[in-house]
């Protein structure tokens, strides 16, 4: 006996193949998976004799894929009490909202325009600089 492959049902068996092993290699691709996880193509082709004559012969063929799953993604929360003792919290990343940072507080480039700390203190009002 000799059956092709890629001719069973008319090709349609090859070309879910093939589609199902497209997902296969871009999921491997896909920067949201693991690099190593395994996937899986299943083909199951089940075969039922015709119930009054076991000459004629149907077959279901399914092709199915297993592939590894999107990655979760993680955060950071602070979390604390505020002055009317109820719990906030806030996504703590780089800088949280409503913070300076340094880089905030860049000098202009003209040497003229640059914001100087009062000379007979140490305390720099960075509010009065960010809100320029």
């Amino acid at each position: 006996m000799e059956l092709n492959f890629n001719e069973l049902a008319g090709g349609a068996a090859i070309e879910k193949i093939n589609t199902e092993l497209q997902k296969v290699f871009e999921n491997i691709k896909d920067p949201n998976t693991s690099e190593t996880a395994k996937r899986k193509l299943n083909i199951v082709m089940t075969f039922t004799p015709d119930k009054h004559d076991n000459d004629v012969v149907i077959a279901d063929i399914d092709v199915t894929t297993r592939l590894a799953p999107v990655m979760g993604v993680g955060t950071r929360f602070i979390v604390d009490v505020d002055s009317k003792g109820q719990i906030v919290a806030a996504e703590w990343g780089k800088q949280m909202k409503g913070q300076l940072s340094v880089d905030d507080v860049i000098e202009d480039e003209e040497p003229d325009s640059k914001e100087k700390p009062d000379s007979s203190s140490n305390v720099i009002d960075y509010q009065k600089i960010a809100n320029k």
